[in-house]
């Protein structure tokens, strides 16, 4: 099969922080075969890789050992169906000199609502999600991602005047994991592992998994998990390029939630550099 490879390089419309890396930019080689494209993008600050590392990975004849280069592999042999288009979360960020009465007319027509949180003051914090949990409306759910910020009785004081019922899940808060049991018994709210996708059925109180088919969960597991349905799925975007997305999409029409595929928002594709390899 002969294979088309195209480096890209495109600004984002703002800075970005994944881990300890700030992001100006996203780069990616697209892999063409004439009648399926897919993108090798690890992510600085998430993936171990680098780009050059993935794209040699994926070109070796051996099982890739990157996620990145794997999920572009399986993609090539699996050929997931395009076109169907997920429900998506929108993804937002605490800013705490913004009203939340702000946010509530942003969110007004959504039903889902993925919220980064303990990246600020946490009683701020707490205040500032007790209102905003206390006026919206019942149809609409919120995500609450903790990026593994908090020790066990910092996540229990930051919401214990919290609204539980508008919560659907909380993703990876805890620092250590294995704190979540004594947690999990105060706060009785269902947990998401994204991080920590491989302690999923180790870890009570699990409901969902939020599955990077290009980072924590190859492309084959992913659709095995689909089909079998022992979690709620939500399929997430590693900030990926738009032949990546496609295929993410795809995979979450497969599943009965909303996917966090709200990221090409953050990419500037009329300034997009091209250039073949």
């Amino acid at each position: 099969m002969s294979l088309k490879f195209t480096h890209f390089k495109c600004p984002l419309i703002k800075p970005i922080s994944v881990g300890d890396v700030i992001l100006n930019s996203r780069e990616w080689i697209e892999i063409d075969s004439g009648y399926y494209k897919v993108d090798l993008a690890p992510l600085p600050g998430l993936h171990r890789e680098t780009l050059m590392e993935s794209f040699a990975d994926f070109k070796s004849h051996n099982t890739p050992k990157t996620p990145s280069a794997l999920f572009a592999k399986e993609a090539m042999s699996l050929k997931v169906e395009l076109g169907a288009k997920s429900k998506i979360n929108l993804l937002d960020f605490i800013d705490l000199a913004i009203s939340p009465n702000d946010y509530l007319l942003s969110w007004k027509d959504q039903e889902s609502v993925k919220l980064k949180i303990g990246r600020n003051d946490l009683s701020l914090e707490a205040k500032w999600l007790k209102e905003i949990t206390s006026k919206i409306s019942n149809k609409l759910k919120l995500r609450l991602d903790g990026n593994l910020q908090f020790k066990s009785l910092e996540l229990i004081e930051y919401l214990k005047n919290i609204d539980s019922s508008k919560i659907e899940y909380l993703e990876e808060p805890l620092s250590d994991l294995s704190e979540w049991p004594s947690v999990f018994k105060q706060i009785n709210i269902p947990l998401a592992l994204d991080e920590n996708i491989d302690r999923r059925t180790t870890t009570p109180g699990v409901v969902n998994i939020v599955v990077k088919p290009t980072f924590n969960l190859s492309l084959e597991n992913t659709l095995r998990e689909i089909r079998e349905e022992n979690f709620q799925i939500t399929i997430s975007s590693s900030f990926d390029p738009p032949n990546n997305l496609a295929i993410l999409h795809a995979l979450g029409s497969l599943t009965k939630g909303h996917s966090g595929l709200d990221t090409l928002k953050y990419f500037n594709l009329e300034e997009l550099i091209s250039s073949p390899l």
